[in-house]
């Protein structure tokens, strides 16, 4: 049995690779929940970029996680950070953003 993490998609699913977990280059590109990522607990990096989130959420858990793309998607407020302490790269090019929380 393998102890490798993976998240699932619509019946699909997605390995973490080297600690990272990037769903843009396996083609996924229309997600509009952050949502199955409570047990990847050591991925550090996730590049969600170019779907269709509107808010940041159910990452508090990922407490290795480094780096987080996030751009050119639905995002107006930036909250739902504050756990991630080890987060040192943060991209969120291309959100309409007006709100800021919690940082």
């Amino acid at each position: 049995m393998s102890n490798q993490e993976f998240v699932l998609f619509r019946g699909k699913k997605y390995f973490v690779e080297d600690g990272g977990l990037s769903l843009l280059y396996a083609g996924v590109s229309d997600i509009d929940e952050l949502e199955g990522l409570q047990n990847l607990i050591s991925l550090s990096s996730l590049n969600l970029k170019g779907n269709n989130i509107s808010r940041i959420e159910g990452l508090e858990p990922l407490m290795n996680l480094r780096s987080l793309n996030l751009g050119n998607n639905q995002i107006n407020e930036i909250e739902g950070l504050e756990s991630l302490e080890n987060l040192t790269h943060l991209t969120l090019i291309g959100n309409n953003i007006s709100e800021i929380k919690g940082l």
